[in-house]
């Protein structure tokens, strides 16, 4: 790829070989965020309440008949995608 060590930096030769160099790592990057990741579907709206962290940690193993040993831990919890147009409703993915 034309890349030169020079210690702890990378030299390229011209800018779009760094380029396709950092697109690359970016992909890998985000593959690896994505590993860890759980989706929950057909949650009716609004069956979180006000806290989602604790909707999936408390009563996760009655809603999904699983049992996690160790529990599952989550860093983020969001529904996923916008509200549907002129509602405020939000879609059923966890």
């Amino acid at each position: 790829m034309g890349v030169k060590s020079g210690g702890p930096r990378l030299f390229f030769q011209n800018r779009d070989q760094e380029l396709l160099f950092l697109r690359s790592k970016l992909m890998d990057l985000e593959d690896r965020s994505r590993r860890d990741n759980v989706r929950f579907l057909g949650f009716p709206e609004n069956i979180e309440g006000e806290d989602l962290h604790r909707f999936l940690r408390d009563p996760q193993p009655r809603l999904t008949g699983i049992t996690f040993e160790p529990p599952l831990e989550f860093q983020r919890a969001h529904r996923l995608g916008p509200r549907r147009p002129g509602t405020d409703i939000r879609p059923d993915r966890l």
